[in-house]
């Protein structure tokens, strides 16, 4: 730096040091001044040293009263010697914990919990979480809200304190945070989410229900909530978990904030967990039953995680369902008329369906044939939704009455029950497919979509085949899938594969107007490569049978 610092200047801090905890501080801070100081650093305002330099001062001039408060907490850790990054990551954070009193203890916790984990060891990200948490209720106690207009609610008013909260995973795992959503706990197999963005579709999917869902994206909440962006009347998912939660929002479409959307709502939601370390033990061990919430111990969230029945042979579908028939008329001029069966539907895709020209009837997912034909659909569409397909029995007996008689498009959930009343078998994936960002392959011509998913199970064709599935070795091939299969109700071939696992992401019947896909054309959240499904089922429409 071309800083020239007076007498009372810290060397460490203005021309450099060996000590690791000084330079764990200046690479965790990425202190970055673009003009030297040209006065005396005891005469610098605020404004005029950056916020890394200044919490570097202020560690090293309040070191002996804050290693104290460290020494006293980790005494209960039984550490014999701390590594000298996570003295600098404690350090750090707790100078912020008593001096940054407009920083949230979520975000503070949070980011030296990540900064533990990739300077130092997963360990070290578990021993910073749980210091930095007791540390945290000693120095603040209490986050009182500040004061609003004369008038007015205070901004946060009606937000309770953040208390501990805390995620055990059903083969024991601990995950530490703070409670920022409803009140009590909950349970629910937990699944990470790639997606970048649309945190309040992903909430809103009603494919969640019965899922703990954990958001990969860092930030969650700053752009509020809209009702625009529903894809439901409420949450469906057990529960959410965050690594930065956002207590405010800046959009101008937003109609609200994130926490309100959670208690109003009853969703128990957990922020400032270490969600990298979540995300890798569930790529690792696989997606399984967890418990989560605050005012609650570890130990009774372990009972709870491991009394949770697994998402194998449970029917979430009904649940969500629509319990009675309605319709949704068709944007300008009509192009026919379509029967949905509500599986879980997302009012994205109703959209999609009815800017088309379409009208469309959703019938509840116990619908029978007779009860579909009636309505004399011009096609017949097979939501998403949640759970595993094999209990849906209804759903697949009122399939094998219509296939060949009208058309038939099926997503996500809706693939996996038109492949087994084909005669095909599904299993379930280790952690599923969760995401804006999933790349699949069509078959057809090699073209790659980036697509939105949201699913635990997948199609075996393979189970229609003499043959058995290839071990993959390598990048992922078509040869993977088989070429074409046959079925009750003629040849079956694939037509999209995923080019993460391998696994099937489409497939089309031959011999009769069906065809589905696993991935949401309609993203909502996600990019928009695979909208053009919509219009393909137009046209097979328009061919009839």
């Amino acid at each position: 730096m071309n800083s020239q610092p007076g007498p009372e200047a810290t060397p460490e801090l203005f021309n450099g040091s060996d000590d690791p905890r000084h330079q764990a501080l200046r690479v965790l801070y990425e202190i970055d001044v673009s003009e030297g100081l040209t006065s005396e650093p005891d005469d610098l305002l605020a404004d005029k040293l950056p916020k890394a330099e200044l919490i570097v001062r202020g560690v090293l001039a309040d070191s002996e009263n804050i290693d104290a408060l460290i020494e006293r907490v980790a005494q209960g850790w039984k550490v014999t010697r701390m590594p000298l990054v996570d003295l600098a990551v404690l350090q750090m954070a707790v100078y912020e914990l008593r001096h940054h009193s407009r920083t949230p203890v979520a975000v503070i916790i949070s980011e030296a919990v990540r900064i533990a984990g990739e300077f130092s060891t997963e360990r070290s990200s578990r021993f910073v979480n749980g210091v930095l948490g007791t540390l945290a209720a000693w120095i603040r106690p209490d986050e009182a809200a500040p004061p609003g207009p004369a008038g007015q609610e205070p901004f946060g008013a009606r937000r309770r304190r953040a208390e501990p909260g805390l995620l055990v995973t059903a083969d024991g795992e601990i995950f530490r945070g703070w409670s920022v959503g409803a009140s009590g706990t909950t349970v629910g197999e937990v699944v990470f989410n790639t997606a970048m963005s649309g945190y309040q579709e992903v909430f809103t999917d009603p494919s969640y229900a019965g899922q703990i869902v954990l958001m990969t994206a860092p930030h969650i909440g700053n752009y509020g909530v809209t009702a625009l962006d529903a894809q439901a009347g409420r949450p469906a998912a057990a529960g959410v978990v965050m690594k930065a939660f956002s207590r405010r929002y800046s959009s101008w479409r937003a109609e609200g904030d994130l926490s309100d959307f959670f208690s109003e709502n009853g969703l128990v939601a957990v922020a400032g967990i270490d969600t990298r370390r979540l995300t890798r033990h569930i790529r690792e061990q696989g997606a399984m039953p967890a418990a989560m919430g605050g005012g609650v111990s570890a130990a009774e969230l372990a009972r709870i995680a491991a009394d949770a029945p697994l998402m194998v042979g449970q029917d979430l579908a009904s649940g969500v369902s629509t319990t009675d028939s309605y319709t949704v008329s068709p944007t300008g001029a009509s192009r026919g008329k379509v029967v949905a069966i509500d599986l879980g539907i997302k009012r994205d895709i109703l959209e999609h369906l009815t800017r088309r020209g379409l009208e469309v009837e959703v019938m509840p997912l116990g619908a029978s044939a007779s009860e579909v034909l009636a309505a004399q659909p011009d096609g017949v569409f097979l939501s998403n939704g949640p759970g595993d397909p094999e209990p849906l029995e209804a759903v697949r007996a009122t399939l094998r009455g219509i296939l060949g008689k009208t058309p038939v498009f099926g997503i996500c959930l809706g693939q996996q029950v038109l492949g087994l009343a084909l005669g095909a078998g599904t299993y379930k994936l280790p952690f599923g497919h969760h995401g804006g960002n999933h790349p699949v392959r069509r078959l057809s011509d090699g073209r790659v979509e980036i697509t939105s998913q949201n699913h635990g199970f997948s199609v075996d064709l393979w189970s229609l085949s003499a043959g058995s599935a290839p071990s993959r070795e390598g990048l992922v091939t078509p040869e993977l899938l088989p070429a074409e299969v046959e079925s009750d109700f003629g040849t079956i071939v694939p037509t999209h594969q995923n080019l993460n696992d391998g696994t099937l992401e489409g497939m089309e019947c031959r011999d009769i107007p069906a065809f589905s896909v696993q991935y949401h054309p309609e993203a909502a959240p996600g990019p928009r490569d695979a909208v053009g499904l919509f219009d393909d089922f137009l046209r097979l429409m328009d061919r009839g049978i």
